[in-house]
């Protein structure tokens, strides 16, 4: 029973890695078809799923409850997300993401990774680099992945600063106790 559940944990992610990476649709039938029909009619600008077929496949899944975003830049950053309108608003805006071709651009420095855990403990993964989509050492061309990063940036200039802000006052401000002989 324990394998059956990582198997299907695994399988679930992989599936929705796919459809995001545009590799398969789950309203369509034949989805290797009408894959190849999107990249034939517009071969300049890649495909992307649309974001019907997405909207399915989350409401399969449910929604998540908890998103950890780690942010590998100059420095590490990671931050866990579990306000549920945040989360709600980062699979969302998932959703709308354009995948396109595969391009041979790479950065340094620039890694974000957004890892989000459902009710049931499974974890779906996205990895980005400089905002493409990187799926098995590979980067995709990306649109609409700014408005994903607009949403960590307001979720951590409110919530993670203001923490960091208070800590900082509680250490500024903390007594130092007096030692008798050395004033």
């Amino acid at each position: 029973m324990q394998n059956y559940k990582i198997w299907m944990k695994k399988a679930g992610s992989l599936f929705l890695c796919c459809i995001l990476s545009g590799v398969g649709c789950i309203s369509c039938n034949n989805a290797k078809s009408s894959i190849q029909t999107k990249q034939t009619e517009n071969t300049q600008s890649g495909f992307s799923c649309g974001s019907g077929e997405l909207t399915d496949i989350a409401n399969y899944i449910g929604s998540p409850v908890k998103l950890r975003y780690i942010q590998d830049g100059e420095t590490h950053n990671e931050c866990e997300i579990t306000d549920k309108q945040t989360v709600d608003s980062c699979m969302n805006a998932l959703q709308t993401l354009q995948i396109g071709k595969e391009i041979e651009v790479r950065t340094m420095d620039a890694g974000e990774t957004f890892l989000f855990e459902f009710k049931d403990g499974s974890v779906f993964v996205l990895s980005f680099e400089s905002g493409n989509l990187l799926k098995n050492g590979v980067c995709y061309e990306t649109k609409g992945y700014t408005m994903l990063q607009q949403l960590i940036k307001n979720y951590y200039e409110k919530n993670v600063s203001l923490r960091l802000r208070i800590r900082y006052h509680e250490i500024k401000y903390k007594k130092i106790p007096r030692v008798h002989g050395l004033n």
